[in-house]
């Protein structure tokens, strides 16, 4: 199983870094999102933006950005992005495909979310 697999079952949510905090904060806020990913022009992934400094700032995403510790690949294993998780001591990162766009993110709780769902089951036998 791979990360896509999980991603995919996930909302693609993100920003532009000229977004306006006040706009990002709307988006966290309707998403029910503690952060928003933040992306260029080409859809990779340059940091995110946390929902509580969001809140009531001006300005734009770029002013607020922090950069990821770790990304991972659609391709790569569940049980390498585990370790990355775990290696980073962070709880999501962002996934990126074979160009280095964002295709989603991916947490622990995701990845435990899938497992338990029985599509890995239908996945395994067909």
């Amino acid at each position: 199983m791979q990360a896509g697999d999980v991603t995919d079952q996930q909302p693609t949510i993100t920003v532009q870094r000229s977004t306006p905090l006040q706009e990002a904060f709307a988006t966290m806020d309707d998403n029910d999102m503690r952060s928003v990913t933040v992306v260029d022009e080409d859809g990779k992934p340059l940091g995110f933006v946390k929902r509580r400094e969001a809140r009531g700032a001006t300005g734009r995403c770029e002013e607020m950005l922090h950069t990821f510790k770790v990304t991972g690949k659609a391709e790569e294993n569940l049980r390498v992005v585990l370790s990355k998780l775990y290696e980073h001591n962070t709880v999501w990162m962002p996934i990126v495909d074979e160009e280095g766009r964002y295709s989603g993110e991916i947490s622990q709780d995701y990845i435990a979310d899938y497992l338990s769902s029985g599509r890995t089951r239908r996945r395994l036998n067909p």
